[in-house]
C-alpha cells in the first residue's frame, strides 16, 4: 500500500510513464525465464503425446474470461486519446493495434513454452512452478513489480466510473426532490462539459480523464481512498488470483469488451439502414451476453463445488 497509494492519486496517465515502463521491464524479464527455462530445462520435458493441440473441456469456460480480461484495455482508450499530443483516428489506430499486439505476442511466448515445459501439470502461476533459483526469485520480485503498477492504470478509470456514478445519483436524488428540470439540465451541462472528448487537442489543454479536472480536492481523495481500501480488503480475502480474474473476466472485462461497445454503435445508428457494421454490432451484443451468462454460472458451480 506504501508503494501503490501515492502513484494511485495522479491525475494524469502520463504521469506513471516511469512505472509503467518498470513494469514491462518486469514483462520482458518473465519472458525471459520462460524461455531460459524452456531451452534449458531443470527437469525432463513432458512427451509429444502429453501435448495436445486443443483439449477441450468444460473447463474452458472458467478459463475463458482471464483471456477476455488479458486483453481489456478499453477503459483507459479516452483518457489516453485526450492525452496524445497527436490524437488523431490514425495515431490512436497504432496505439491500439501495437498495445493489442504486444500482448498477443507475450501471451503466446509465455502460454505456450510454459505448457511445452510443464504439460498438463501447467498451473495457474507458471513463475511458481520453477525451481526456486535466483533467477525465479527475481522474477516473482518482477510479477510483484508489475502487479504493483499496473493497480494506477486501473484505478484511473475507476475513480473516473466512480465520479460519474455518484453525480448520478445525487443528480437522480434532486430530481425526486426539486423537480426533474433542474436536475436534467444539470445532468445535460456535466455530461457536455466535462465528458465529452476534445478530438486533436494538444495534452496540455485536453480534458483529460472527464470531470477529474473540475472535481474538488476532498472528493478526489475520497474516492481514491475508498477505491485503495476495498482494492486491499479484497485482495486480502481471497486465496486464488485465477478465481477473480475469471469472475472478472466474466462480468465486467466482458460488458466493456463486447456489450457496451456492440450496444453503443447500435444505439447511435438505430435509426440507420441495416449495414455490415450494424449488424456485427448486434451480433457483438449478442456474443458478450452469451459469454457473460454462460462463464458466469459455469464459475458460480466450479465456486459451489470447491
Amino acid at each position: 500500500m506504501g508503494v501503490i497509494a501515492p502513484i494511485s492519486f495522479l491525475r494524469r496517465l502520463d504521469s506513471l510513464k516511469a512505472t509503467s515502463a518498470l513494469a514491462l521491464g518486469a514483462v520482458v524479464y518473465l519472458i525471459f525465464i520462460v524461455i531460459y527455462y524452456y531451452a534449458n530445462p531443470t527437469q525432463p520435458l513432458p512427451s509429444k503425446d502429453e501435448i495436445q493441440l486443443i483439449n477441450f473441456t468444460p473447463q474452458f469456460l472458467t478459463t475463458l474470461p482471464i483471456f477476455v480480461f488479458a486483453f481489456t484495455c478499453h477503459q483507459n482508450i479516452f483518457s489516453v486519446y485526450n492525452e496524445l499530443s497527436d490524437n488523431g483516428q490514425s495515431m490512436l489506430n497504432r496505439i491500439i493495434t501495437s498495445s493489442i499486439g504486444s500482448a498477443v505476442v507475450v501471451y503466446h511466448i509465455i502460454g505456450i513454452l510454459g505448457y511445452l515445459t510443464f504439460g498438463k501439470t501447467t498451473g495457474s502461476n507458471i513463475i511458481q512452478m520453477y525451481s526456486p533459483t535466483l533467477l525465479v526469485t527475481i522474477g516473482r520480485i518482477a510479477i510483484v513489480i508489475l502487479v504493483l503498477f499496473s493497480f494506477p492504470l486501473q484505478c484511473h478509470p475507476c475513480r473516473a466510473c466512480l465520479d460519474k456514478v455518484l453525480f448520478a445519483v445525487g443528480e437522480y436524488w434532486k430530481s425526486t426532490r426539486f423537480g426533474k428540470n433542474a436536475a436534467y439540465n444539470s445532468l445535460t451541462a456535466h455530461d457536455t462539459e466535462d465528458d465529452h472528448v476534445h478530438p486533436h487537442t494538444p495534452t496540455g489543454t485536453a480534458d483529460h480523464g472527464g470531470s477529474n479536472t473540475e472535481i474538488s480536492e476532498f472528493k478526489y481523495v475520497a474516492m481514491t481512498t475508498g477505491i485503495l481500501i476495498a482494492s486491499y480488503i479484497i485482495a486480502i480475502s481471497v486465496k486464488e488470483l485465477e478465481i477473480v480474474l475469471s469472475f472478472v473476466g466474466s462480468t465486467g472485462s466482458t460488458a466493456v469488451s463486447f456489450i457496451l461497445p456492440g450496444s453503443f454503435y447500435y444505439k447511435l445508428h438505430k435509426n440507420d439502414p441495416w449495414t455490415k457494421r450494424k449488424i456485427l454490432s448486434v451480433c457483438l451484443m449478442i456474443y458478450g451476453w452469451l459469454i457473460m451468462v454462460v462463464c458466469l454460472t459455469a464459475n458460480i458451480r466450479r465456486v459451489i463445488k470447491g
